[in-house]
C-alpha cells in the first residue's frame, strides 16, 4: 500500500509540473527517470513523511529525497560514496586547500529555458550560509567574509556580495576559505542534497529577509534541466 508521505509528494511532485509515475516507501535515497510517449516520468522514493519543500529549514531525510529530485546541489556523495556532481564540470582545490573552484557543465539550462550559471551557484552559497536562516549553515566550513552574511537583510540577493565568494565569468565560481580546509568538498558533498542550486533569476530580488518565505518553493515552478 502506498504511504500517505507518498502521495502528498507525488502529488506536489505533480504541482510543480515533474508526472510521477509510481512511488514507494521504502528506505533508498533514490530517484529514476524514464520516457515514453515523449513524456518525462519522474520516479522518486520518499521514506518520511515532511511538512515544506523549504530547504533553509531543518530537514528530514524523505525532503531531501524529494529536494534533491527537483534541484541540482553542486556536489553530492553518489552510492560509491564518492563526491560527484551532475551540474559541475570540475571542482577543484587550490592555494594550500583554502581555495575552491567550481566550473558549471557547459548548456546547463533551467526548465524556463533561462542558462543556469555562476550567478546562480553564488547567490545560493549565500543564502545557505546565512545562520539566520538556513538549519544547515553550520554543515561545511567557514568561508572568508561568512560571519558578515545576514548583516544585510534590505539588499536584493542579486547585488549581495561576500568576500569569499567571486564569479571570474558566467561558468565559474570560486571560493576563498577563512581557512585551509581539506575536508571542505567532502563536507559540501554530504550536504548536497540540503542545498539545491537556486534560480537567480527568480530569488535575486529577495532579500535574505524574506527568500526563506518566498512562494517559490511551495511550488517550485522550474528546475535545472541536466545535460
Amino acid at each position: 500500500m502506498r504511504s500517505r508521505a507518498c502521495l502528498r509528494w507525488g502529488a506536489v511532485l505533480l504541482a510543480v509540473g515533474l508526472p510521477v509515475a509510481a512511488c514507494s516507501s521504502g528506505n533508498t535515497n533514490a530517484s529514476s527517470s524514464s520516457s515514453s510517449g515523449g513524456k518525462s516520468i519522474l520516479y522518486a522514493t520518499a521514506s518520511e513523511e515532511m511538512s515544506d519543500l523549504n530547504p533553509f529549514t531543518g530537514s528530514l531525510q524523505g525532503k531531501t529525497q524529494v529536494l534533491s529530485a527537483i534541484g541540482t546541489p553542486m556536489l553530492y556523495v553518489n552510492q560509491s560514496n564518492q563526491v560527484a556532481s551532475q551540474s559541475l564540470k570540475s571542482w577543484t582545490v587550490s592555494n594550500n586547500d583554502q581555495t575552491v573552484t567550481f566550473t558549471l557543465k557547459p548548456g546547463m539550462k533551467w526548465s524556463d529555458g533561462k542558462p543556469m550559471t555562476s550567478a546562480d551557484m553564488e547567490m545560493s552559497m549565500i543564502a545557505y550560509l546565512d545562520a539566520t536562516i538556513s538549519a544547515n549553515a553550520g554543515r561545511v566550513g567557514a568561508i572568508q567574509g561568512q560571519t558578515t552574511i545576514g548583516q544585510d537583510t534590505t539588499t536584493p540577493l542579486s547585488q549581495l556580495k561576500v568576500a569569499g565568494l567571486t564569479t571570474p565569468n558566467k561558468q565559474t565560481l570560486q571560493i576563498q576559505l577563512a581557512t585551509p580546509d581539506v575536508a571542505w568538498i567532502a563536507q559540501m558533498a554530504l550536504n548536497g542534497d540540503y542545498w539545491p542550486i537556486l534560480p537567480e533569476h527568480i530569488l535575486g530580488s529577495d532579500t535574505l529577509a524574506n527568500i526563506a518565505k518566498d512562494k517559490y518553493f511551495t511550488t517550485w515552478p522550474v528546475s535545472s534541466v541536466l545535460n
